[in-house]
Formats: structure tokens, sequence, C-alpha cells
């Protein structure tokens, strides 16, 4: 079965051609792209729900994307797109993923159920919940209003819920305090929880089971922290929401009119629809949710229904493909230039990692696949990353994501935070040769550490504005990214399954570096000796 997906895709005409036109274009050069073409910067570019994308700084020409959109051609990616909204598609988690964005009037039924009314029925029992919260109907033991609330989630699926917090900080209600908790380290709770009143403080856990150890630590803790608080008989139901796909497994204490049900099939990171974005709910209020969802819904009617020469997500994607298969870049920057959005480039690193290793046959995959993502805040990369950009010996391209305007307040932050993306932008692809700089009088000795190479790859992915409808555009413009990628290389892009192991292997040591542990350890001759250091450097703190 190897041998079949590598012959497949290796061996399509496309990817062939794809291969023979790399070695005409290796040696151009994006100046001489643009002198070559003065409508480049103005063709190259797409716009859809509030996102506008500029892919002209790319190395690639015309005959480039005409040869990437034959390759999804061949590999059928309008029909798989297609299909994510229809009940007739090969992957029916990617369907029933998509229904979660449905608006009301519309449904859709896989394996004879109708997921888009049951999404949006646990959608109406979250926003209940939230306006009781809200309002002040909904208080704590005490009678006390609730002002804070902290999730707890682990394995990443916080990422998506706090990137939509802080992006949408002018969006949130300033009655509720909201903060996220991943880490079974006690300092992150203790950090989550510094000025909080448990009296006032929800917590919302978000699990697929709630007896999964590293959730259930983080609950217990919690639990424990309130109880410390408010008393041992302190009643937990009025300070604890559970969201899982096991609500038969529950927590102790959480009542069943406190549990929201997650869908079994559901990838987390793609679940900030559901009710997973519980927390978000309660910080935008419900009708901020619809917004985000509708922005989501749009980017995916956009990518379904759009044909590939103005399709935004499968351009990004496709021109993902060219540089991490064509041109080798096993790396890839995104760089928003929002501090709000200073998580976007983790989002984005778990999208395209879910699923990489694997073909949908479920063989190992034997050509290259996602390129590892990483990325800053644009402020803080100017000193750092962006050095790497310019003069590494390595191809990265770069994403620069930029927001028009704020939500409110003074826009002219906004205008030099763009106005530096731009420059980089520029800087990367055209460079400053030396004869330049001696034009314009540099001294000769600092010529050869001011001079930049150029020719280095971005796009510019500029947002109207943060709100909920645009970020969720975004957010939902990177899936479908991701999703193009993974069509390609033939890859099951919501597969988390090979992660079981390591869960299975950790909760056995976990049980060996018990101090009460007495029995042989049976692992390698590295894992035995770590534990037994571990041991010792643990017992010489007590």
């Amino acid at each position: 079965m190897v041998e079949r997906t590598r012959t497949l895709l290796r061996e399509t005409a496309a990817w062939r051609r794809l291969e023979w036109h790399l070695a005409d274009l290796r040696h151009s050069d994006l100046r001489e792209l643009f002198a070559g073409d003065p409508t480049r910067g103005e063709r190259l570019v797409g716009e859809a729900a509030g996102l506008y994308l500029d892919y002209s700084k790319h190395l690639l020409t015309d005959e480039t994307l005409d040869l990437l959109r034959k390759l999804a051609g061949e590999r059928r990616l309008r029909e798989r797109a297609g299909a994510l909204l229809r009940r007739d598609s090969e992957d029916p988690s990617a369907t029933r993923h998509l229904a979660l964005r449905l608006p009301r009037s519309r449904s859709l039924v896989v394996e004879g159920e109708d997921v888009a009314r049951e999404a949006r029925d646990e959608r109406e029992r979250m926003y209940a919940l939230a306006d009781s919260v809200r309002s002040g109907a909904r208080v704590g033991a005490t009678g006390a209003r609730i002002r804070a609330v902290v999730e707890l989630a682990t394995g990443g699926g916080h990422v998506g819920s706090a990137l939509a917090h802080e992006a949408l900080r002018e969006h949130v209600s300033a009655d509720l305090d909201c903060r996220f908790v991943s880490s079974v380290d006690p300092a992150a709770l203790v950090d989550a929880l510094a000025g909080f009143d448990a009296r006032e403080t929800l917590f919302v856990v978000v699990a697929k089971s709630s007896d999964e150890p590293q959730i259930a630590a983080l609950a217990r803790a919690a639990i424990a922290w309130l109880q410390g608080s408010l008393g041992a008989a302190a009643p937990v139901a009025a300070h604890v929401l559970l969201v899982t796909a096991r609500p038969e497994v529950g927590l102790a204490g959480v009542p069943r009119e406190n549990v929201l049900r997650l869908p079994g099939w559901l990838d987390e990171r793609r679940g900030l629809c559901s009710a997973a974005g519980l927390s978000i709910c309660l910080a935008l209020g419900p009708p901020g949710f619809e917004e985000l969802v509708s922005g989501f819904h749009s980017m995916d009617e956009h990518f379904v229904s759009t044909p590939l020469g103005g399709n935004l997500p499968a351009t990004a994607g496709l021109i993902a493909v060219w540089y991490r298969n064509f041109l080798r870049a096993e790396t890839a920057a995104v760089i928003p230039y929002a501090e709000s959005l200073r998580l976007l480039p983790a989002h984005v690193r778990q999208l395209g990692a879910t699923g990489s290793g694997r073909a949908t046959s479920g063989d190992p995959v034997e050509i290259e696949t996602a390129p590892v993502v990483w990325g800053v805040s644009g402020s803080s990369a100017r000193d750092g990353f962006l050095e790497l950009l310019h003069h590494g010996s390595v191809l990265s391209p770069a994403d620069f994501v930029v927001t028009g305007r704020p939500a409110a307040g003074d826009p002219t932050p906004y205008d030099l935070l763009a106005a530096g993306a731009l420059a980089e932008a520029v800087a990367l692809a055209f460079g400053r040769t030396a004869d330049e700089l001696e034009d314009a009088g540099v001294d000769p000795d600092e010529i050869p550490y001011l001079a930049l190479p150029g020719n280095r790859p971005s796009s510019v992915v500029l947002v109207r504005t943060l709100a909920p409808a645009t970020l969720g555009a975004l957010l939902a413009f990177y899936e479908h990214s991701a999703f193009t990628q993974a069509a390609i290389r033939e890859i099951d892009p919501f597969s988390r399954r090979d992660l079981g192991h390591e869960e299975h292997l950790a909760g056995r040591l976990a049980q060996e570096l018990d101090p009460g542990w007495k029995h042989e350890l049976l692992h390698d001759s590295s894992t035995n000796a770590l534990v037994q250091r571990y041991r010792r450097l643990r017992d010489a703190c007590d």
C-alpha cells in the first residue's frame, strides 16, 4: 500500500510536469518576475469573507499556478471540498465538522443523522448557559455573581479558544475575565487564578473524556482550590461546567445539567464552533458567537464553491505544496502584525500537523508532508526571526497577517504595524543590492552587512478588522489550506489516532514514578535510567 500511495502521486502527469517546470524556474528572480509583468501584483491576489490575499511575491509563475491547479484536479480537490457540505463525503467526520457551522436553515444528514441539527441543539443549550451566567441569573455557591471564567483543556485544544479570546478582546464582556490553562504544572493554575475570588469563579472543563489523566488532575486541582476557599461542603456544581464527548463519565459533584456534549468524532483543534467554544461564548455572548460561526461558514462556502483560480484557501494550500514538495522548504512562517493574534502561528501549526504522517489508507506517506510552522507577532520577530528569513540558508515562505483597523480606538498604531509588515514583504522579495547601497553613499565597509539577498517569498493576508466574523473567516482559511495540502498528499487531516500510544506510555510511566512503585522497570536502558534519576531528584527535594 505504501508503494501504491507513492505511485499515485509522484507519477501523475501534473506532478511530473511540475518537476520539469521547477528546473526551468529554478533561476528565476522576483525582481525579474515583477519587472516582466507590471500587473503581477494586481493579478495574483484574491478576496473573500473580509480577507484579501496577495500571493504575488512567491517564487512562481502563471504556469506554476496552472500546473498546481491541474495537480489539484488530478487529486480531485474540488470534489473532495464540495463533498464537505454534502452527505456523500468520503470522510463523514469531515462532513460533520463543517456541519457545526451551518446556519439554522440548513440541514446535513450523514448516516441517517441530521448532524447540523444536533450541533445546533447543543449550541442552543450552550447559549442558554452563557446567557444565565452573563445575566447574573446563574450565581456561585454563595450567591455571588460569576466574574471569572477559567477553561481547563489539555492536548492543544485550548489554543483556538485562547486565540479567539485575545483576538476579540474589544468584543468580549468587561464583566467576565477569561483565562486558559492547558498544563498540569501547578504554576499554570496558580498563575491563572491570581487575583480571582473563588466565590465568583467558574471553571469550564473541556475534554474528550474527563477521566483522561491530565484533565482529571487539572479538574481535581481546581475543585481543591474551590473547596479550600469555600469549604469542603460547598456545592461544586455552582462553579464547574463540563464539555465532553463522554458525559457518562462525568466529574464528581457535577450534575448532568452542567454537562455539554461534544461529538465523539470531533477534532477539538477544529471544534471552536461546537460546545468546546463555551468559554468564548461566555466572553462574547451568543450573538457575538453566532457572528464568529457565520464567519467560519462564509469561508467554508467560499472554499467549497469557488473555482480554484479565485479560491483563497485552495491557492494558499497549493502554494504550500509547491514549497514543501518541490522547493523542499521544511518550515513556513506565520507572522501576525497584531499582538492579539500572537497565538495564530501555534493554531496554524496544529492544523497542519494533524494526521500529517498517515495516508487515508493508514499507511505511512512516502513524500514530504506538512512543514513545521513557526512564528511570533511581528513586533517580536523584527530583531530575531526576520533576520533568519532574510539571511538564513534555508527557504522558509512567510505569511504576514495584517489587520486593517481595530474594532475601537486610535488606528494610528495599526498603520505603523501594517507599514512594518509591508516593508518586510518588500525587503524579503527584492532585497537591497550592493550597487544600491553604494549609490546611496553607504560606507563600503558596511555594505556587506547591510545588503539583503532578496528573492525570499511571502504572502500578505489583509484582515478587514478583528471582528468575530472576520476572525472566523481567517481561522477557516487556514483550516481549508491545511485540508488542501492533505488532499493533494492523500492524507487524513482529521486523524489523531496515533496519539494513543503516547498517552498509554505516559500513564504507565506516571505509575512507575510514584514513590510507592516497587516493581522492576522493563523499559529500554535509557528510560529506566531516566526514571531512576527522576526519582532521586524528586526525593532529594522532599
